[in-house]
């Protein structure tokens, strides 16, 4: 992996920047943090189903996206490298402009593993009983929930070879999961007095010039 080329260091960046975005998100920690309080979990157990819940939510988008990047390839390999290039920057900026007009559209309507604040409140997730049982909804919830924004990097990743799609994979686990563990322990200390819903509702507009930015240095470069 060449990490001088230009194009591979954009999308280690944007791997970092839209893995920060999604998980700064309250569904992605508060819940854990809400849901650890009402079951009386020790801080230890809170932090080891937010990672569970992270990891199993990051490894399912990862494989989602290595099928995505290897069927890019296999397409790929019949196009021109100069089309190739202007083809994937092209499909990353539509993305980007995808993600805002679907963002502007809802207005504050988000993929699937979205949680609204009935749901999130410690009355309602405390009817899921004992703690085996409240851990198991929050991992799996989130395990089969897969990030479609974090999917958009395989797709400008594709072109490049393995080693480049598995660095971007390793970057999206450890700042995702990292980041998840980060805040749930802040909050777990009083980071729930910071109001963070803003960034769920404008998360489709973040990424979408996120992604438009990439697209625009890849073109460049």
């Amino acid at each position: 992996m060449n990490l001088k080329d230009p194009s591979i260091t954009a999308l280690l960046i944007g791997a970092v920047s839209i893995s920060a975005v999604h998980a700064l998100i309250p569904s992605h920690w508060f819940s854990f943090a809400v849901v650890g309080r009402a079951q009386k979990w020790t801080y230890r157990q809170t932090l080891m189903v937010t990672a569970l819940a992270g990891l199993g939510h990051v490894l399912l988008t990862i494989f989602i996206g290595l099928l995505i990047a290897g069927f890019g390839k296999s397409v790929l390999s019949r196009i021109p490298a100069q089309a190739e290039h202007i083809g994937t920057c092209v499909a990353l900026g539509g993305l980007g402009v995808y993600f805002l007009w679907q963002s502007l559209k809802s207005k504050g309507c988000h993929h699937g593993h979205h949680h609204d604040e009935e749901e999130n409140s410690p009355h309602n997730l405390n009817r899921f009983g004992p703690a085996p049982k409240a851990m198991a909804v929050l991992a799996l919830g989130m395990t089969l929930s897969p990030c479609l924004d974090l999917l958009s990097i395989y797709v400008a990743a594709a072109p490049k070879p393995w080693s480049v799609v598995l660095a971007i994979s390793l970057v999206m686990a450890f700042c995702t999961v990292g980041m998840m563990l980060i805040l749930v322990s802040m909050a777990l200390h009083g980071l729930k007095r910071v109001k963070l819903d803003w960034l769920e509702k404008y998360e489709g507009q973040v990424v979408g010039v996120v992604l438009i930015v990439l697209a625009a240095i890849m073109f460049l470069v």
